[in-house]
């Protein structure tokens, strides 16, 4: 695990969570969550194999996240009539016969933050290509003056900011109680701006 001080909070085998600080008048954090890929199980080709499903399943999704080497053979075990059966076969036929390997999704969550270029900029490098942006949307877009008073976005903010990071979905949130009953025109909003890139 990498010090904190470099935005990397966790480093883990199979993804990472970073951070960054906001200005909300007072810190506030955002975060993403980063699967480093993606394996997917096609059972059917389990079963045209004669594999059974099992816990080494997930031993083997690690060595593929792990990158090792094709060649090297892999343990497959299981219980039949109460003893193991093992079966070895190279990581690289597993793969390219039971795996589909795709990018890991990318969640990013956002709120407590005042509108302004330095927070802006934070946030768009945070949420650059995010499969998923949790954002924070508590005013509509002809409220911006209370929301720089509450140091929060506005509707229209969210999704500029959504916009220029190139989130694929966006999922605003954080409304506030004033507008209670409206939250589908809020959402409105976010999407209406993010199509339209500010």
């Amino acid at each position: 695990m990498l010090g904190i001080s470099d935005g990397l909070l966790l480093d883990e085998e199979s993804f990472q969570v970073r951070y960054i600080f906001l200005d909300h008048k007072t810190h506030s954090l955002a975060y993403s969550f980063e699967e480093k890929c993606h394996v997917n199980i096609m059972k059917n080709r389990l079963e045209e194999m004669g594999l059974p499903t099992g816990p080494w399943l997930m031993e083997l999704k690690k060595a593929v996240i792990r990158e090792e080497q094709g060649d090297n053979l892999f343990r497959i075990w299981w219980r039949e009539d109460g003893r193991v059966v093992d079966r070895w076969m190279p990581i690289e036929e597993l793969r390219r016969r039971i795996m589909q390997v795709v990018p890991g999704q990318k969640i990013v969550y956002v709120t407590d933050a005042l509108y302004s270029e330095v927070n802006a900029e934070k946030i768009v490098a945070l949420a650059r290509g995010a499969d998923y942006l949790f954002i924070e949307a508590p005013f509509p877009k002809e409220d911006t003056e209370r929301a720089a008073l509450k140091c929060h976005l506005t509707t229209a903010q969210a999704g500029i900011l959504a916009h220029r990071a190139g989130a694929v979905r966006v999922v605003p949130f954080h409304f506030s109680p004033k507008y209670a009953g409206m939250e589908e025109m809020l959402e409105w909003e976010v999407r209406s701006a993010r199509s339209e890139g500010g």
